[in-house]
């Protein structure tokens, strides 16, 4: 609460044009109050005012007029503070996401990298139940199971999506999968159906959030391929899909394009979406680009 303060403070002496006796603080017209210089400055105001070492300047800045009008209350007294943990009976080993289901607010979940999903009750649960396992290839570094997003009508219809990573080639997967009819807490592994696989060529920048937007269509972030200095500069490149944020609809296929779900029309390059003998200007996939690690 301390750090909050300086930050107040200085917010309010640079707007303190009227204080505490509606004074302006320095010029009696109301106005502000001129800087004159004199001397010579020192190293520091040189710096200040764009002079090199050895640079003669007209001289320092004249004396600041102190302010005695305006103040800020002191900072409330530290109340004490306590940690707590909200689910004592619940281990989670390096989780990378925590929400709830659509139709579920009574049941938490819990992404963790190396491929497992938990579930458990929001009130005192008693210990998790493994919601899906799944079986990611490589989750070190920035890889493994990194993204779940529920369908927005999953309470209808049990639609989940995951993002998680693969090896030979090392890659990114994007799978929609669906709840187990007969028990609402556990997933059907069997149901996986892979909609999106992109090639990354490091183990770093892999993104990995998924999100559904209010406008129904699922938000998909994959960085852009990783590594030091940018070597491949894909986040400038719109016509790959690293470095960029998708978006797709997951409620209808393309079957002109042979793709298992549909381009928004007002994607940036809907228009190039399979056109056969034609560069594409950019993936048809690609809302926004020009990103490092998103």
């Amino acid at each position: 609460m301390r750090g909050f303060w300086p930050t107040i403070c200085s917010a309010a002496l640079i707007g303190s044009i009227g204080c505490a006796d509606g004074s302006h603080g320095g010029d009696p017209d109301g106005g502000v109050t001129p800087i004159t210089d004199t001397g010579v400055p020192d190293a520091a105001q040189r710096v200040d005012r764009g002079l090199d070492a050895g640079q003669e300047g007209p001289g320092p800045l004249a004396p600041r007029v102190e302010n005695t009008t305006c103040h800020l209350p002191p900072a409330p007294p530290l109340g004490a503070l306590r940690v707590t943990p909200a689910w004592p009976n619940i281990v989670m080993q390096r989780p990378l996401w925590f929400g709830t289901a659509p139709g579920q607010d009574d049941l938490r979940y819990v992404v963790e990298q190396a491929g497992r999903i938990l579930v458990f009750e929001a009130e005192n649960p008693p210990a998790a139940e493994v919601f899906l396992q799944v079986g990611v290839s490589r989750n070190n570094n920035e890889e493994g199971l990194l993204g779940l997003a529920f369908h927005p009508d999953y309470a209808e219809n049990g639609r989940f999506f995951v993002y998680f990573s693969a090896s030979n080639p090392r890659r990114s997967i994007i799978a929609e999968m669906r709840r187990d009819p007969n028990n609402p807490r556990r997933a059907d592994a069997a149901s996986q159906r892979i909609l999106l696989e992109v090639d990354q060529p490091f183990g770093n920048h892999n993104g990995g959030d998924l999100r559904f937007g209010p406008d129904g269509y699922l938000y998909i972030t994959l960085g852009d391929g990783g590594s030091g200095g940018d070597p491949y500069g894909n986040g400038q490149q719109p016509d790959t899909l690293l470095g960029s944020i998708l978006r797709i609809d997951v409620d209808r296929q393309d079957a002109a394009c042979g793709l298992p779900y549909g381009i928004p029309a007002d994607n940036p390059f809907a228009a190039e979406r399979c056109q056969p003998g034609r560069e594409p200007a950019g993936a048809p996939e690609v809302w926004a680009w020009g990103l490092r690690n998103v």
